[in-house]
């Protein structure tokens, strides 16, 4: 039987990855701190990808306590289309601002995350690297191509 903290854990994953902030404010525009994490029970869960192909868009993360962490070296959009909300478009300007988002040497359609990013939540995260309006529980899929949605889902079953 799970322990009632694990199942607290659990809940808090779910309702994070929805894009719900119910348990504590996300750290929206602060880089993922580097060791001393208590998110050891995520680094269990499979890698994440979201890949555009046809605009070289290549990117990795996993959930985390924060939201969903976009890894260091994934590639984004330098564009922002009109169908991306102002919300995205004004977080997507603050991490270019802050360094977080930054030019690509070898690509000038793309944009390189220089570090590990916290976002509140999965579709977030592939907004900002699509540079359009995404869901992140469609868009992030495992090697196995399961996407975030069918993975969570099958944790509760």
């Amino acid at each position: 039987a799970p322990s009632s903290v694990s199942s607290l854990c659990f809940l808090k994953l779910i309702a994070q990855t929805a894009g719900y902030d119910y348990f504590d404010k996300p750290k929206v525009t602060s880089p993922v701190a580097t060791g001393g994490s208590d998110s050891s029970h995520f680094e269990s869960m499979p890698e994440f990808t979201f890949q555009i192909p046809s605009r070289s868009i290549a990117a990795r993360g996993r959930p985390s306590d924060d939201g969903f962490v976009v890894f260091e070296g994934t590639t984004a959009s330098t564009t922002a289309s009109e169908g991306m909300s102002d919300g995205y478009k004004k977080l997507r300007d603050q991490l270019m601002d802050q360094g977080v988002l930054i030019p690509s040497s070898t690509n000038p359609d793309l944009l390189v995350f220089g570090q590990d990013f916290a976002f509140s939540a999965p579709s977030a995260a592939a907004s900002v690297v699509a540079g359009t309006a995404r869901s992140g529980h469609e868009a992030w899929k495992t090697e196995g191509n399961t996407s975030l949605a069918e993975y969570l889902s099958s944790l509760t079953s």
